[in-house]
């Protein structure tokens, strides 16, 4: 549980942690399990805990790569800030080079964005919807612009931008 085979670009294969930096989310998904109406006991790593737990599974070669995501545990950007330190940590206090995926949440500021394109391999923001009639559907809670395609044109640009940092 928790490591995922990926197929890279490249055609090879390699076992990534697949982990949620919490499963406290504000925002009211229609779709998800971690919506906060959704009554259930919640938990969330300490950003140590986590960047010391991958360390040690890549130190075993149980891994060799980290997709982290989370849930909305107060803003987008204050969460996104909080799985920057995880990398932070991972890349500057375990050393390590090699691939992480990290998601980029809802309506996050794009000084965060600037940050987890410098950090990660791969960013990505979950677009549930492509409209904001349908995004209105699914959640009272989120703006189409504001919160999905601000981010995701910010690390469009910063990607293409030539600069060092994620590829995609």
């Amino acid at each position: 549980p928790g490591v995922y085979k990926a197929s890279m670009p490249n055609g090879k294969k390699i076992s990534l942690m697949r982990v949620m930096f919490t499963d406290v989310c504000k925002m009211d998904c229609a779709f998800c399990p971690n919506s906060h109406w959704v009554p259930r006991k919640r938990h969330a790593f300490k950003v140590d805990e986590l960047a010391r737990t991958f360390a040690d599974l890549q130190q075993r070669h149980t891994v060799d790569g980290l997709f982290l995501s989370s849930g909305v545990a107060g803003t987008g950007s204050k969460t996104t800030e909080r799985l920057v330190r995880v990398v932070e940590q991972v890349r500057l206090k375990y050393g390590f080079k090699g691939y992480i995926h990290l998601k980029v949440m809802p309506g996050t500021e794009y000084e965060y964005v600037e940050a987890a394109h410098r950090l990660g391999t791969r960013l990505s923001v979950n677009l549930e919807t492509p409209t904001v009639d349908h995004m209105s559907r699914l959640s009272s809670m989120k703006d189409l612009e504001r919160d999905i395609l601000a981010p995701m044109s910010w690390i469009d640009k910063l990607t293409r931008g030539g600069s060092a940092g994620a590829v995609g």
